[in-house]
């Protein structure tokens, strides 16, 4: 059905919401380059300075030489600088890097771990070498192999220049036994100092737990076990004393015959005076624990417990012999060729770091601070660009989504239901009467015919092709188009 109105009246109010906004957006960017204009000779000087050294040394060298000195800074907590040199340390950990197939951070940190545990600086290096070559070769981390080696040197009172030594105890402990240094750390600081206080070496303590781990039990449990057996000699039961009277030995000098004959030894000179009655041996040692260690001394474990403690005294420097071995291994060359890289990075990286550290303090924390008290006193200007970009991307989003929306040409029944706001114009209807207008301003709501003739019973469509932020003057162009060339109504004006 056509339209009979004789003519169409389009008025087309866009209400431009974004000329304000933004152009208070724009007047407080103006005012923001012109503040930064200070900041920015600032930066592009500091800029240009930090470009050249990253350039000069690389980025690698700054971060190595920054990560190294954080975790050397660590230990120089610990040390006395007016009795030992804290630059002597650095290069004594830089030098022990190239030789070892360990990282250098931890080498730092079992170095901490060394002067926490009181050793000082005469055997620092000694006990960080040892327990370095005790991890390579005894599968166990450099921690634990520390953690190892200085519990040894306080419970038994080891001279730490020795520390070669005594990681060579423990590695033939680990490669006698059916064991390895993580599993020989656990435990070994609960027993090592009673074994210490009753005279048991500590050559004689490691070389029992490595046989006993032989029959199948883990070394903490050994440690447990010989820990029990050394209780009931400390605090000897009646049988026991009485065994001992037999052998001719006190609790005064019970230490000696330990340091003399070893734990094996003391157990059997025990059963001989019982004639090796396990009753009676179970009177004199009474826990459980204790019982069964002192049973399998007694036996094959005894001796191969003796076969370990002989091969310990000798010397044999096993250590360094799988050491060595391990060093020749691909992954082992792989990583030393890696500290070894690293430790030049460390070496040019900390020659740079006090200039870094100059342009730190003197330029670029100032320029950072300048630039937040400037945030701080233009906090009006900084909002209204926010409200911008904010106002913007609603617009835009709002726009996606009825660019393609067809206007309706409705029936008086349906004013208020029909075209709401469309791209950036104000909420609008439209009311059907001799002359129709599309109203800009006020919300269909608020319209009312003139009058109730001319119902209609067709529907017009039309389709808004086409972005624009406030471009109503395009809005309104295609919609009049749209009209003379899809109905029998022309346009005669419009604004």
């Amino acid at each position: 059905m056509a339209l009979r109105p004789e003519s169409l009246i389009v008025n087309i109010k866009g209400q431009d919401k974004f000329s304000k906004v933004f152009e208070k957006a724009r007047t407080s960017t103006n005012n923001l380059g012109s503040s930064l204009g200070k900041l920015k000779k600032i930066a592009l000087g500091v800029g240009v300075a930090v470009g050249a050294m990253a350039v000069g040394i690389g980025v690698k060298a700054v971060s190595a030489a920054s990560t190294f000195e954080k975790e050397m800074t660590n230990v120089r907590t610990l040390i006395d600088e007016s009795t030992e040199s804290f630059d002597d340390m650095r290069k004594g950990v830089l030098d022990l890097a190239k030789e070892m197939p360990v990282a250098t951070s931890d080498l730092t940190s079992a170095l901490y771990q060394v002067r926490s545990a009181g050793i000082d600086a005469a055997g620092q290096f000694d006990v960080l070498r040892a327990s370095a070559k005790l991890a390579t070769a005894g599968l166990g981390t450099t921690e634990e192999s520390v953690d190892l080696v200085t519990s040894a040197i306080n419970a038994f009172g080891l001279d730490s220049k020795n520390a070669n030594k005594w990681a060579d105890v423990f590695f033939q402990s680990v490669k006698a036994g059916k064991t390895t240094v993580a599993e020989l750390a656990q435990g070994f600081g609960q027993v090592a100092p009673l074994a210490n206080q009753l005279g048991i070496s500590f050559e004689d303590l490691m070389a029992t737990t490595s046989a006993m781990t032989t029959s199948g039990l883990k070394a903490s449990v050994a440690y447990t076990q010989i820990r029990a057996a050394a209780s009931n000699l400390l605090k000897p039961t009646k049988e026991m004393k009485e065994a001992m009277d037999a052998i001719g030995v006190t609790s005064e000098n019970l230490n000696e015959l330990l340091e003399e004959e070893g734990l094996r030894g003391t157990f059997m000179a025990l059963s001989d005076a019982v004639d090796g009655n396990r009753g009676e041996l179970a009177k004199m040692f009474g826990s459980v624990e204790g019982l069964n260690a002192v049973l399998m001394l007694l036996g094959e474990t005894g001796e191969a417990s003796t076969e370990i403690f002989n091969n310990m005294k000798s010397e044999t420097d096993a250590l360094d012999e799988a050491f060595n071995k391990q060093t020749e291994t691909f992954d082992a060359q792989y990583k030393m060729m890696q500290n070894n890289l690293n430790v030049a990075f460390v070496t040019l990286g900390t020659m740079i770091l006090p200039e870094l550290n100059k342009i730190l303090k003197e330029n670029i924390i100032p320029t950072i601070q300048s630039l937040t008290e400037w945030f701080d006193k233009n906090e009006e200007s900084i909002a209204a660009v926010i409200e911008g970009i904010k106002e913007f991307m609603g617009f835009a989003g709002k726009a996606a989504g009825v660019a393609t929306t067809p206007l309706k040409w409705i029936s008086e029944s349906y004013i208020g239901k029909s075209v709401k706001n469309v791209l950036g114009l104000a909420e609008g209807g439209v009311v059907t009467r001799p002359t129709m207008a599309l109203i800009g301003e006020a919300g269909p709501e608020a319209v009312v015919p003139l009058d109730k003739a001319g119902s209609l019973g067709n529907t017009f469509n039309f389709n808004f092709s086409g972005a624009f932020i406030g471009n109503v003057g395009e809005f309104k162009k295609q919609l009049m188009d749209s009209i003379n060339r899809d109905s029998e109504l022309k346009v005669l004006g419009g604004t």
